[in-house]
């Protein structure tokens, strides 16, 4: 009989080998959920010893029908499903694994920016209609000449910053739990939110989700809506890889076709993974917008690398291992 049980609950991988590598000669049980049926959840994490996440909300509904749970890790960077209150309440440690995709994501929002200077899906979206015209998507800019905003200039967002440097004309960054010197060591102005989106000719988004004050940490949800949209340029660009909750979708969508802004790209969306009717309400809601290239949406790929893949789900095991073995988490998000 095994000494443990750890639970999977639903997630993207093929299969649980890098897991089950490490929890294994601990004793551990690995078992998967397939489901995202709440009832079927609690009911195989029960008797779970530790849970890993990826896309499950770790709430106290899902916590008090848990017996014995120690830890949940999730698998990323992003915590926005774990009520870390009712989790401190319960006893059980919140982690999860903060660093592992910083190039990848960083990379994922330089491609989705140039996409949109650069009209690439629109272009080719023409050829493949039977149009071999480079006039028609006009106006392009000299990167050189515009300014990219970044919204949170923390792992992700300066990274972003050095990868940008040698492509835009300047960088302007808004984060205020980010000290002076990294500004200065970056090469980027700081400046007020309103300022960036007044002097941005191109915005992309690097902040956690937070629907309540967390820490030190003011609430997101929604942090861009109506107001900040409307102070962008009408030749300017948006580009969300953090969270999609951050920015308000049906701001974005009016901004979008009313003309406020020339085009966005998102890899994260509000409540995602659509799934059923979520996803056909998706595609009524923004078909318009990817058809007419206003729009790039990509399905939350910015982590996405096969070393990457490899580090989020060993680095996760780990730390449930280390809390198998009487432990606490590395990268530990509430005090027990």
């Amino acid at each position: 009989m095994a000494k443990f049980k750890v639970v999977v609950l639903p997630c993207d991988y093929d299969d649980l080998d890098v897991e089950r590598e490490i929890l294994e000669p601990l004793g551990a049980e690995v078992v998967r959920v397939e489901s995202f049926d709440k009832e079927e959840i609690a009911e195989a994490a029960r008797d779970a010893d530790a849970l890993l996440v990826q896309h499950t909300y770790i709430d106290e509904e899902l916590l008090s029908k848990l017996r014995k749970c120690k830890v949940a890790v999730r698998y990323g960077t992003g915590y926005d499903n774990f009520d870390l209150d009712a989790m401190t309440r319960h006893g059980v440690y919140a982690a999860y694994v903060p660093d592992y995709c910083t190039d990848e994501v960083a990379a994922h929002a330089l491609a989705l920016l140039l996409a949109l200077e650069r009209k690439i899906v629109r272009y080719n979206d023409r050829v493949r209609e039977g149009v071999w015209s480079s006039l028609d998507e006009r106006p392009i800019f000299d990167l050189r000449e515009r300014t990219l905003g970044i919204i949170g200039l923390g792992r992700i967002g300066g990274a972003l910053a050095s990868k940008a440097k040698g492509i835009y004309g300047g960088i302007i960054a808004c984060d205020p739990y980010i000290p002076e010197g990294r500004f200065a060591e970056l090469g980027v102005e700081r400046v007020d939110m309103d300022e960036l989106f007044e002097r941005s000719d191109a915005v992309s988004v690097h902040v956690p989700l937070f629907r309540k004050p967390t820490g030190i940490y003011r609430p997101t949800y929604h942090l861009i809506g109506e107001r900040e949209l409307r102070r962008m340029k009408p030749t300017s660009y948006i580009v969300n890889t953090s969270r999609g909750g951050v920015i308000d979708t049906e701001a974005l969508v009016k901004a979008l076709r009313e003309g406020w802004i020339a085009g966005a790209a998102l890899d994260v969306i509000e409540g995602e993974p659509p799934r059923g009717r979520a996803s056909t309400d998706l595609h009524l809601k923004l078909g318009d917008l990817l058809r007419e290239g206003k729009l790039i949406l990509t399905p939350h790929a910015g982590y996405l690398s096969e070393r990457a893949l490899r580090e989020v789900r060993r680095r996760a095991a780990e730390e449930v291992a280390r809390v198998l073995k009487g432990g606490r988490p590395l990268n530990c998000l509430n005090q027990l």
